[in-house]
């Protein structure tokens, strides 16, 4: 294996692509709370670097179970690409920790938590049913609540029920990946909805937790989008419209037959993630112009 495809699959493993929409969250919800913004950028550094150590350490340890489910991560590496992953891993969770602690006690506290948090979720919660989508989905989800954490103070109620959401979002999403992946859980001993009670089970119930937290969107947007001018009232609108399409349609289309079953999955799987993406500009639009920059 010559140096590019190495560098290629721990680079494919860091998740590059999750960097600025961490810090896009970050920064919109510290906007809308009136944080500071610098202090924000510099706290989601450290999330974005606890984020890829997450991933790497989740692709090095399910090499057998993403063997049978052809993941495409470091199922067939050699000892060399392994070894610079486990390098790589091992930096991003040392510069993430060791940021936070110049940062302040309360934000090494936070970035402790979550290294702690991702490597049970990898080497132990996977295992149990339902406490690993759920854990996902929150660590997921903490560039939103950890502006909250950081400033505590004159927090908007409506914010907590638009967190629900997007967690209760991302759990949806876990369960379809576990759909989407049982072969290698069933191999793996991992307790999922899909392994324990079948595809159509965990597909239902995953679509089920979708239209609850699309239920808390709408809500939040009736309560919210009376508040706001004509025309920032119609752009709230139409990216509220855009993420629920982007999720319902999708979720709906993972029910299809086993044929194309992966491919739906994998279709809402990245619609979903094009969603999330479009959530800071939602924040801003419904929270944030009450603060300046």
């Amino acid at each position: 294996m010559n140096e590019s495809i190495k560098v290629q699959t721990v680079v494919q493993s860091i998740r590059l692509y999750f960097w600025p929409i961490i810090t896009a969250n970050m920064l919109s919800m510290t906007l809308v709370l009136g944080g500071d913004l610098k202090h924000a950028a510099l706290m989601s550094v450290v999330v974005f670097l606890l984020a890829s150590f997450g991933f790497l350490l989740n692709d090095l340890w399910d090499r057998n179970v993403d063997r049978i489910n052809k993941a495409g991560h470091f199922e067939n590496s050699n000892r060399a690409t392994i070894g610079m992953g486990i390098i790589a891993g091992a930096s991003f969770l040392i510069a993430g920790v060791t940021l936070s602690f110049w940062f302040g006690r309360q934000e090494m506290w936070i970035a402790l938590s979550i290294a702690f948090a991702l490597i049970a979720y990898t080497t132990v919660l996977r295992k149990f049913l339902f406490i690993p989508n759920f854990v996902a989905a929150l660590l997921s989800a903490s560039p939103l609540w950890i502006p909250m954490l950081l400033w505590p103070t004159n927090i908007d109620r409506q914010l907590f029920i638009f967190i629900g959401a997007v967690v209760l979002l991302i759990a949806g999403r876990e369960m379809l990946m576990d759909v989407r992946d049982c072969s290698g859980d069933i191999a793996g001993s991992r307790d999922t909805l899909a392994t324990i009670f079948g595809t159509r089970i965990a597909k239902i119930t995953a679509l089920i937790t979708n239209i609850v937290g699309v239920t808390f969107l709408v809500v939040i947007m009736s309560a919210r989008s009376k508040m706001l001018s004509g025309g920032l009232g119609l752009t709230a609108v139409i990216i509220a419209a855009t993420i629920l399409y982007l999720i319902a349609v999708s979720a709906i289309g993972t029910l299809s037959g086993a044929k194309c079953e992966r491919s739906a999955i994998q279709k809402y799987v990245l619609h979903s993630r094009a969603a999330m993406a479009l959530a800071p500009l939602l924040i801003l639009l419904l929270w944030g112009f009450k603060h300046s920059l």
